[in-house]
Protein backbone atom coordinates (compact mmCIF):
# COMPACT_ATOMS: atom_id res chain seq x y z
CA UNK A 1 0.00 0.00 0.00
CA UNK A 2 1.48 3.30 -0.67
CA UNK A 3 1.12 5.99 2.17
CA UNK A 4 0.30 9.09 1.07
CA UNK A 5 -0.04 11.25 4.29
CA UNK A 6 2.14 9.75 7.13
CA UNK A 7 1.80 11.68 10.43
CA UNK A 8 4.54 12.17 13.22
CA UNK A 9 4.00 13.70 16.05
CA UNK A 10 6.89 15.08 18.11
CA UNK A 11 7.41 15.81 21.82
CA UNK A 12 10.54 17.92 21.70
CA UNK A 13 13.00 15.21 22.48
CA UNK A 14 15.94 13.94 20.68
CA UNK A 15 14.52 10.32 21.15
CA UNK A 16 11.52 10.92 19.11
CA UNK A 17 13.17 12.35 16.33
CA UNK A 18 15.07 8.98 15.50
CA UNK A 19 11.89 8.04 13.83
CA UNK A 20 13.29 9.70 10.88
CA UNK A 21 16.08 7.36 10.26
CA UNK A 22 13.97 4.14 11.02
CA UNK A 23 11.47 5.04 8.35
CA UNK A 24 13.75 5.29 5.47
CA UNK A 25 13.28 1.94 4.49
CA UNK A 26 9.67 2.03 4.80
CA UNK A 27 8.42 4.75 2.73
CA UNK A 28 8.49 3.47 -0.72
CA UNK A 29 6.33 6.19 -1.86
CA UNK A 30 6.87 9.92 -1.64
CA UNK A 31 4.27 10.39 0.80
CA UNK A 32 3.44 13.97 2.26
CA UNK A 33 4.99 14.00 5.59
CA UNK A 34 3.25 16.03 8.69
CA UNK A 35 5.03 17.07 11.56
CA UNK A 36 3.42 17.99 14.73
CA UNK A 37 3.57 18.92 18.28
CA UNK A 38 0.57 19.51 20.70
CA UNK A 39 0.28 22.44 22.86
CA UNK A 40 -0.82 22.35 26.01
CA UNK A 41 -3.68 24.96 26.69
CA UNK A 42 -2.60 27.71 29.08
CA UNK A 43 -5.09 28.73 31.28
CA UNK A 44 -5.49 32.80 32.04
CA UNK A 45 -4.04 33.23 35.85
CA UNK A 46 -4.12 36.66 37.86
CA UNK A 47 -0.21 36.62 39.48
CA UNK A 48 0.32 39.76 42.19
CA UNK A 49 -3.15 41.62 40.61
CA UNK A 50 -1.73 41.20 36.91
CA UNK A 51 -3.63 38.89 34.64
CA UNK A 52 -1.26 36.76 32.75
CA UNK A 53 -3.32 35.83 29.34
CA UNK A 54 -3.34 31.96 28.48
CA UNK A 55 -4.02 32.73 24.98
CA UNK A 56 -1.02 34.87 24.46
CA UNK A 57 1.23 32.39 26.11
CA UNK A 58 -0.05 29.52 23.95
CA UNK A 59 0.53 31.79 20.74
CA UNK A 60 4.21 31.80 22.19
CA UNK A 61 4.76 27.90 22.42
CA UNK A 62 3.16 27.22 18.91
CA UNK A 63 5.41 29.60 17.48
CA UNK A 64 8.10 27.88 19.08
CA UNK A 65 6.83 24.72 18.24
CA UNK A 66 6.47 25.59 14.66
CA UNK A 67 10.21 26.81 14.71
CA UNK A 68 11.36 23.22 15.95
CA UNK A 69 9.14 21.09 13.35
CA UNK A 70 10.68 23.59 10.51
CA UNK A 71 13.96 22.61 11.63
CA UNK A 72 13.53 19.20 11.68
CA UNK A 73 12.35 19.07 8.33
CA UNK A 74 15.07 20.81 7.26
CA UNK A 75 17.71 18.47 8.88
CA UNK A 76 15.37 14.99 7.46
CA UNK A 77 13.77 16.34 4.55
CA UNK A 78 12.43 18.55 1.49
CA UNK A 79 11.26 21.69 3.26
CA UNK A 80 8.57 22.12 0.66
CA UNK A 81 7.12 18.55 1.03
CA UNK A 82 6.84 18.42 4.79
CA UNK A 83 3.92 20.34 6.64
CA UNK A 84 4.88 21.61 10.24
CA UNK A 85 1.79 22.07 12.46
CA UNK A 86 1.12 22.98 15.93
CA UNK A 87 -1.88 22.65 17.74
CA UNK A 88 -3.22 23.45 21.02
CA UNK A 89 -5.09 20.26 22.60
CA UNK A 90 -5.89 19.14 26.41
CA UNK A 91 -4.28 15.79 26.22
CA UNK A 92 -1.17 14.77 23.52
CA UNK A 93 -2.95 11.58 22.68
CA UNK A 94 -6.28 13.10 21.74
CA UNK A 95 -4.85 15.40 20.37
CA UNK A 96 -2.80 13.60 18.14
CA UNK A 97 -5.87 11.43 17.51
CA UNK A 98 -8.21 14.28 16.54
CA UNK A 99 -6.18 15.69 14.14
CA UNK A 100 -5.13 12.29 12.73
CA UNK A 101 -8.45 11.79 11.72
CA UNK A 102 -9.57 15.60 10.38
CA UNK A 103 -6.56 15.47 8.31
CA UNK A 104 -7.28 11.75 7.02
CA UNK A 105 -3.74 10.87 7.17
CA UNK A 106 -2.60 6.90 6.60
CA UNK A 107 -0.11 6.39 8.99
CA UNK A 108 1.14 7.76 12.45
CA UNK A 109 4.55 7.08 13.36
CA UNK A 110 5.95 7.26 17.01
CA UNK A 111 8.35 6.22 19.05
CA UNK A 112 7.10 4.61 22.38
CA UNK A 113 9.35 5.50 25.30
CA UNK A 114 11.04 2.78 27.79
CA UNK A 115 9.70 3.03 31.22
CA UNK A 116 9.54 0.87 34.15
CA UNK A 117 5.85 -0.57 34.91
CA UNK A 118 5.04 2.01 38.27
CA UNK A 119 5.40 4.71 35.68
CA UNK A 120 3.94 3.48 32.56
CA UNK A 121 0.17 2.15 35.15
CA UNK A 122 0.19 5.64 36.52
CA UNK A 123 1.24 8.09 33.28
CA UNK A 124 0.33 5.43 30.36
CA UNK A 125 2.33 5.44 27.04
CA UNK A 126 0.90 8.53 25.01
CA UNK A 127 1.57 6.11 22.26
CA UNK A 128 -0.35 2.80 23.35
CA UNK A 129 -3.05 5.69 23.82
CA UNK A 130 -3.54 6.98 20.12
CA UNK A 131 -2.91 3.38 19.13
CA UNK A 132 -5.91 2.13 21.04
CA UNK A 133 -7.93 5.49 20.55
CA UNK A 134 -7.05 5.86 16.80
CA UNK A 135 -9.24 4.12 13.46
CA UNK A 136 -5.93 5.03 11.44
CA UNK A 137 -2.80 2.98 11.52
CA UNK A 138 -0.35 3.50 14.25
CA UNK A 139 3.39 2.00 13.90
CA UNK A 140 5.18 2.66 16.92
CA UNK A 141 8.67 2.24 17.57
CA UNK A 142 10.96 1.39 20.78
CA UNK A 143 13.95 1.73 21.54
CA UNK A 144 14.99 -1.80 21.10
CA UNK A 145 14.76 -0.52 17.23
CA UNK A 146 17.34 2.62 17.40
CA UNK A 147 20.28 -0.14 18.42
Amino acid sequence: MDLVRVLIPLDGTSEAEAVFDLLKGDLNSNPEIILLQIVEPVRTVLIDGQVILGQSEEETEQTRAITYLKGLAEKYGPLNDWRCEATIYEGRADGIVKFASKENVDLVVMLQYKRNRISRLLMGSTADKVSKRSVIKVRKFTFADLN
